[in-house]
């Protein structure tokens, strides 16, 4: 599970921002949704939701997430420099590393794990293991020169002198199987990041399509089961095709579901013992007075297709024992505010605490602003600084009345940030935009 992540030097993060996922003290509200982690005598919340206006940061807060998650577990695939997105409006930025730090439970532990970059090199990295009174550094790393607890075992040694410049060495511990390193493995390999555009990304298929069908009904989309047809990857452009083969060559036996330009979603199959893949279609059943009928996806509005991509990732986080962590940008994208509201209200409603999964999302919905669905430590704002270049990330909790008092339980907190009491709503001219004075 993630407990806090801090951002410094990646795109409108100019300085050092922190997002955490640690509950606000004393606070009453859906007591029984945050996670305990008994060992540490702490507890973490499953949901997150960041508000804000365009241009504030939102999607260059998933898209720090996305790279650095491939960074450590694909480091070594990658070659040339390092595809960083430093702060560009001071020359200053684009020589300093960009920095991340992650700090999250994993295998029974929790973690600090630290790295900075720089076009061309790893600049620095640290991994530290938090005990329940102490803390032991596993390694240390500045440039080339290690230290720490696992430079006792020869092994990790050999490894680390030849782990290349601009590789990660728990990438390289992790390609090697090093012992003890595999919780860390799977907390970065269960993090997905799911974007506005869905298109070309392969998707894990974990639920049957009864499920999804079931939901669809209840939502009122038309959609009454689900169905297939043989189908074929030519449809698919050269680099969904790459990406979507490399998934089933390495988990065969497992069901990846891809979108086409063109909408149609593809499910495909490796099958080791005939060394096949099975490739289908997704078809939509609908009923009408008039009989059924099969539609395909491309047939359906930009809503229905949304949900099509949204409702599994969202039923695998409540139904798997297996932990994982879904980071979506702009979950409301093509949904009524009253669906979105309806989704997540049913999805919240069996965040019991028992399953260490987390969500985390972006929105424009004002209509989520409702203390009645979240806690106030579950609400994020993103805004743009006074230089109007660069973005900051502030909790509603952060937010105090003139006489020092927090937030109260029963606040209408919609009206209160649509007045601008809490920032991270756009700001504009009163002039008319399309309407240029007279010079």
């Amino acid at each position: 599970m993630l407990l806090s992540l801090t951002i410094e030097n990646w795109g409108p993060f100019k300085d050092a921002t922190e997002f955490w996922m640690i509950p606000f003290p004393k606070l009453a509200q859906h007591k029984g949704r945050p996670v305990p982690l008994s060992k540490y005598r702490m507890k973490v919340l499953p949901i997150a939701a960041l508000f804000g206006a365009n241009a504030s940061g939102k999607t260059n807060l998933f898209s720090a997430v996305e790279f650095a998650r491939d960074f450590v577990l694909n480091g070594l695939l990658l070659s040339g420099r390092i595809q960083r997105r430093p702060y560009v409006f001071e020359d200053a930025y684009a020589v300093k590393p960009t920095r991340f730090e992650w700090n999250f439970f994993a295998g029974g532990s929790l973690y600090d794990y630290v790295f900075s970059v720089s076009d061309e090199r790893v600049t620095y990295e640290r991994l530290t293991k938090i005990l329940t009174k102490t803390e032991e550094i596993l390694f240390e790393r500045n440039d080339q020169t290690f230290t720490g607890k696992l430079f006792t075992n020869a092994d990790a040694r050999d490894s680390a002198y030849s782990t290349p410049g601009h590789v990660l060495f728990l990438s390289k511990l992790i390609d090697e199987r090093f012992d003890g390193v595999q919780g860390i493995e799977r907390f970065f390999r269960s993090i997905r990041v799911i974007g506005s555009d869905l298109q070309n990304k392969a998707l894990a298929v974990r639920e049957p399509h009864s499920q999804l069908a079931y939901g669809l009904r209840q939502l009122q989309t038309g959609i009454h089961e689900l169905s297939s047809a043989p189908a074929y990857l030519d449809t698919l452009e050269r680099g969904a095709r790459e990406s979507l083969l490399e998934l089933l060559y390495r988990h065969p036996g497992k069901k990846f579901e891809i979108s086409a330009a063109d909408h149609t979603r593809l499910i495909g199959r490796f099958d080791a013992a005939a060394h096949h893949i099975i490739v289908e279609k997704r078809l939509l059943e609908h009923r009408t007075d008039h009989g059924r009928r099969l539609l395909s996806p491309q047939e359906e509005s930009s809503g229905t297709r949304r949900l099509l991509s949204l409702l599994p990732q969202l039923q695998q986080l409540v139904s798997n024992p297996e932990p994982g962590i879904v980071f979506i940008d702009d979950l409301d994208e093509g949904l009524h505010p009253l669906l979105v509201k309806k989704i997540l209200s049913d999805f919240m409603s069996l965040l019991d605490g028992s399953k260490q999964s987390q969500l985390i999302f972006s929105c424009r919905s004002t209509e989520l602003l409702d203390q009645e669905l979240f806690r106030r430590d579950e609400i994020w704002l993103s805004d743009r600084n006074a230089d109007n270049s660069s973005c900051s990330l502030r909790p509603l909790t952060s937010f105090v009345d003139e006489n020092g008092k927090y937030i109260r339980f029963d606040k209408v907190i919609r009206r209160d940030y649509l007045n601008g009491v809490y920032g991270g709503i756009p700001r504009f001219s009163k002039d008319n935009v399309f309407v240029r004075p007279q010079e």
